[in-house]
């Protein structure tokens, strides 16, 4: 699928519009449109749309309720999906429900969280954030006749009160009414705030989960069809949380989002490739819909325990990147604006179009090639790519969207502008830049259509070796994977041959056309990708694989030393790599012990096939040095090289009298150059391994053989 998201009154002039720009969302590509909130909003500021007046009736100014079941099957007949907003959070507080609360009717007051004094409240803001601090301080507001009414975004914005069944009731009501109208994909706007707890911050509570649940069991009781997408801005672990086939089929993926962004001001995949490699992967029968920016701003929600991992101050990152892209930072080639600055915090979130952010704004001259870039990541990550309408011809920042009523103090507006009708005219002429970016997005859309290799979720990050250049592998079927390289500096760059080593030689770029050889290292140019396939689709071990760099190669000297850094378990080595990228003689005959020890764990059935890491991947991660293998019950582990006593390293041996973490045997291991004999402990790695993982406690998963690129699955046991 490919997704588009537009406001119907900006694009079409309104609901009863759209269906005339079918023909263009067909050209594009689309068969997912998501319409932002049409429906009823009080005047003059609505929060875009999601101060929701009547889940019944639309916005005057957009149509009426028969134009959106119109539209709906005209999309349906076209092979397109209709998506819409539920936002169950909150609703306006012109509201027929929240009206009623007002004038005292206790029956409604119960479907707010109201309080007649300042006491519950305060109790509730201790562990509270804020959210919207230019419209409030606190997460409550106060009406006039003295009321304290939770707010915990726009001052006109009320939360619903689900602890109160009647409210679950009354919403799943509205839920099905959408369903009858023909939509089929409900956006769950701001699901981490649904459930509120004294003494808790109110934000991704288990009961929030158990809502998602009941409202999806009663959409497979009444719309079995329709799918939930989540929209969580919070922590990544948070994110994923909601993902669930039970929950939400479909989440926003704002950790990539984000990390895009990140990695284009600080020209360092670092942070993008480790969210790849770690946070990607989503639960069976759920997808991420990947987007570069939406309606909304830019919240910087990587984790901060990532930031530190690799030595990077969270906050100041963060302001970093919000005075980069407000065009704060001296260099800048971006032209956001902030959105909800906090003074107290010094937090802010960023808004604006995606060729604004690029910097097409400022005229930089790689202001495109970033836009490109940033769509071939949410068009080849997996999931469904969702594009702002309007981005695939370089829109740009409208700030005259301020001067409208209502708009002055939401500076998001200047990244929501109007249908950009002379842009859509040049698209057909290459020779404008409008029309150039369009015919290369389209002829992206169209090579993922085409590519068989772009389905599914399943990814595999690839250390590149180069922090300027991210890489993955998607596994793709009948051994035709797709290699992504893309760069994210502003000048050529090159992945080199033993980066790439183990893989076919011969590759083709779906973009271009043009062959790689893999043993001669990829080229890119600054903000340049590849989206490479095999030629030919040979098997990898008819390949051969090219020897490292000499600057790249392992240090011999190093020799095992203490677990001083833990490491997740490495579960996926490729000894057939190691063998032949690092060349070095030693790490040679230790891999040559390791191989012996595999083929008779196979003839056990105590190895079971995977998916191959490369030795060299790990000697990136430290630095150029040996990755140091310390073996524990089952396990086998990558630790940090560090300065450890001149002649003095610790092997940890296993007992089985005795649990082996707390075994410690110092022994005596020269640093000078090593001497190829069976008293080295390098050389007797095998039989230490042996000692490590006796027969009768491996405890290892059930054998279906190897895999043809060499590679084992170590268990987790």
């Amino acid at each position: 699928m490919l997704g588009g998201v537009c406001y119907a009154d900006l694009y079409a002039g309104g609901v009863s519009g759209l269906p005339e720009r079918i023909p263009y969302f067909r050209e594009l590509g689309l068969n997912y449109l998501h319409v932002m909130p049409p429906f009823r909003t009080p005047e003059g500021n609505s929060d875009g749309g999601y101060a929701v007046s009547s889940y019944r009736d639309l916005n005057p100014r957009l149509g009426t309720i028969d134009d959106l079941r119109a539209l709906g099957e005209a999309l349906r007949a076209n092979g397109i999906s209709l998506a819409v907003d539920f936002v169950f959070n909150h609703t306006a507080s012109d509201h027929e429900w929240a009206r009623r609360a007002a004038a005292g009717d206790p029956v409604y007051r119960g479907f707010y969280w109201m309080f007649d004094s300042r006491e519950q409240p305060d109790r509730f803001e201790e562990t509270t954030r804020e959210i919207f601090p230019d419209d409030h301080p606190g997460s409550f507001v106060q009406l006039a006749d003295g009321t304290w009414v939770w707010a915990s975004f726009h001052s006109f914005q009320w939360d619903l009160n689900y602890s109160n069944p009647a409210v679950f009731r009354a919403m799943a009501g509205e839920m099905l009414f959408l369903a009858n109208l023909g939509v089929e994909v409900l956006r769950m706007d701001a699901v981490p705030f649904i459930w509120k707890q004294l003494g808790t911050s109110s934000e991704n509570l288990p009961q929030a989960h158990l809502l998602l649940q009941a409202f999806n069991a009663v959409c497979r009781i009444a719309a079995p069809a329709m799918v939930f997408l989540s929209e969580a801005i919070v922590h990544p672990d948070d994110v994923l949380s909601y993902v669930r086939p039970d929950e939400c089929q479909l989440s926003y993926n704002p950790l990539q989002m984000a990390l895009t962004w990140e990695a284009m001001a600080t020209r360092d995949v670092r942070l993008l490739q480790s969210a790849l490699a770690d946070r990607h992967r989503t639960p069976a029968g759920t997808a991420w819909v990947n987007y570069v920016r939406s309606h909304d701003d830019i919240g910087w929600t990587f984790a901060d325990e990532d930031a530190v991992r690799f030595g990077i101050d969270p906050y100041l990152h963060r302001r970093f990147l919000n005075d980069y892209y407000t065009g704060r930072f001296e260099g800048s080639f971006a032209r956001g604006v902030a959105f909800q600055y906090n003074p107290k915090t010094g937090d802010s979130r960023v808004a604006g179009t995606t060729a604004s952010l690029a910097g097409c704004e400022s005229s930089d001259a790689g202001g495109p090639g970033r836009v490109l870039l940033a769509y071939s990541l949410a068009l080849s990550t997996g999931g469904i790519p969702l594009i702002y309408l309007g981005d695939e011809v370089g829109q740009l920042n409208d700030y005259g969207q301020l001067e409208v009523e209502g708009r002055a103090d939401d500076s998001r507006w200047v990244g929501r502008p109007a249908h950009p009708s002379r842009l859509y005219e040049e698209r057909t002429d290459a020779t404008t830049p409008a029309g150039g970016l369009f015919a290369r997005m389209r002829w992206l859309i169209e090579l993922r259509r085409r590519n068989s290799q772009f389905g599914g979720g399943e990814l595999v990050a690839l250390d590149t070796g180069n922090p300027r250049v991210l890489g993955y592998l998607r596994p793709g079927e009948e051994e035709r994977p797709l290699l992504v390289l893309a760069n994210f500096g502003d000048y050529p760059e090159r992945v080199e041959a033993w980066a790439l080593a183990g893989r076919a030689a011969l590759w083709t770029d779906l973009v271009t056309g043009e062959g790689h050889d893999l043993r001669e290292g990829v080229a890119l140019a600054g903000h340049g990708f590849v989206w490479l396939v095999p030629e030919g689709c040979r098997r990898r071990s008819e390949q051969s694989a090219p020897e490292p760099s000499p600057d790249r190669r392992p240090d011999p000297h190093l020799a095992l030393h203490p677990l001083l850094v833990p490491r997740p378990p490495l579960e996926r080595f490729c000894l057939a790599g190691l063998r032949r990228r690092v060349g070095d003689e030693l790490i040679e005959h230790a891999a040559g012990g390791l191989c012996d020890l595999v083929d008779r764990l196979v003839e056990r059935g105590g190895v079971r096939s995977g998916g191959a890491r490369r030795a060299a991947d790990l000697a990136d991660e430290l630095e150029g040095g040996l990755p140091d293998l310390i073996v524990r019950r089952g396990r086998l582990e990558v630790v940090e090289a560090a300065d450890v006593p001149a002649h003095a390293a610790t092997i940890p041996p296993f007992n089985p009298g005795r649990s082996a973490s707390s075994q410690v045997e110092w022994r005596k291991i020269s640093r000078s150059p090593p001497q190829h004999d069976r008293n080295h402990p390098m050389s007797s790695l095998r039989d230490h391994i042996e000692r490590t993982l006796p027969e009768t406690d491996l405890g290892v998963a059930e054998a279906d053989g190897l895999t043809n690129t060499g590679a084992i699955t170590l268990p987790q046991h």
